[in-house]
């Protein structure tokens, strides 16, 4: 089961690479294997018979699940033949979010090895990009990290959510090197200048050294590769922060209720899976928000579902991955991150949704 998560996430990251540009035809067999790999991996929890599900949510996520279809078959006709596969994969994320493990309790300490492998390749990959000059995203300058994506944003919250495994995984035996390595991943995640990014990558680095001696010397390494930066860096950051607005999201967000005002169906139906996005200076774009993006897709009957559902499994988790799963919900107001298909983010978020409050993570509190 734990090299089948390693499968996936190896699988996910690929996810908005430079792949979907280069081979269209090898990406959208990613899509089918990823599609696969998360079915097989459900199957296997659901045939090792030491699971449990909760009525009232699975009554809740089979309405989510119905209105969804129905959703879809109202837009039928408008939907291309790579949103059934997304669809098909978020009903299998939904209903891992909603399978208990009942004995064997998810351990993310069993894939301490395959995490350490797939993000020190995942680094060396992106910052061999970097210092070269080759990476995909064109449109923006050589000192924003964007890696092996198309899109800066991209890299941000994958590198994000790798922070947030790592956090789970540290303990006593392994802190002299995951300790640094989350501060490289905390560090690439300024470096892409995502705002989002950095405002949420720095809640999750309280969460976890808030407890530790090591948030005493935070600062001056953070200083230190700073000082390494180049100039150009800081005068884009300035940019990013100060004069970008909100990138158009609420022009994105103006026309998603202004198009449901003025569409009773769509109000209710959505315009179907994977079928919003914006225009802008030239640009197909999402909506940069999970929620609005729902909405826009599946309408006001699969929100209030959604919503009802979230509600219910985040008062069953343990306390830490409660706090991980509100920082990726928080992170999806600004992202079109979650309640997707293929992301690694939702792909974390229904993993967490999995520990239940009696699940116990060894202390983070290491010594320095």
């Amino acid at each position: 089961m734990y090299a089948l998560i390693f499968i996936i996430i190896c699988l996910l990251l690929l996810k908005g690479s430079f792949l979907e540009v280069v081979s269209p035809t090898l990406y959208s067999l990613l899509n089918v294997l990823t599609f696969v790999a998360l079915t097989l991996f459900l199957f296997i929890l659901i045939l090792k018979k030491n699971i449990k599900v909760n009525l009232t949510n699975m009554l809740v996520l089979l309405s989510l699940f119905f209105f969804m279809l129905v959703s879809s078959f109202y837009n039928f006709e408008s939907i291309k033949s790579g949103g059934w596969n997304a669809l098909m994969t978020l009903l299998v994320l939904f209903l891992l979010s909603s399978v208990k493990p009942n004995k064997d309790d998810f351990d993310f300490y069993k894939i301490e090895k395959s995490y350490l492998f797939i993000t020190v390749i995942f680094l060396m990959t992106s910052y061999m990009l970097y210092i070269l000059g080759a990476q995909f995203a064109s449109s923006h300058t050589q000192y924003i990290l964007s890696g092996p994506y198309l899109n800066q944003n991209t890299m941000s919250v994958n590198l994000f959510c790798l922070s947030i495994i790592g956090c789970l995984i540290v303990k006593e035996e392994n802190k002299y090197y995951f300790v640094p390595l989350l501060l490289i991943i905390f560090l690439s995640i300024f470096l892409t200048m995502s705002r989002a990014g950095m405002l949420f990558s720095i809640f999750v680095s309280l969460i976890f050294f808030g407890k530790n001696r090591i948030i005493l010397f935070t600062p001056l390494l953070v200083a230190i590769g700073l000082y390494f930066l180049p100039a150009d860096f800081y005068s884009r950051l300035e940019s990013k922060t100060l004069e970008a607005g909100s990138s158009g999201r609420l022009d994105f967000i103006n026309q998603v209720f202004s198009d449901k005002l003025d569409n009773i169906g769509s109000l209710f139906f959505g315009v179907g899976v994977n079928n919003t996005v914006f225009k802008l200076h030239g640009d197909t774009l999402s909506a940069h928000n999970s929620y609005i993006s729902f909405f826009s897709d599946f309408g006001l009957l699969c929100f209030s579902l959604l919503f009802m559902y979230i509600t219910l499994i985040l008062r069953k988790v343990e306390r830490k991955s409660m706090l991980y799963m509100l920082l990726l919900l928080g992170y999806g107001l600004f992202e079109t991150i979650l309640f997707k298909g293929l992301s690694l983010s939702f792909f974390l978020f229904c993993l967490l949704a999995n520990n239940q409050r009696k699940k116990k993570y060894v202390s983070n509190t290491v010594g320095i």
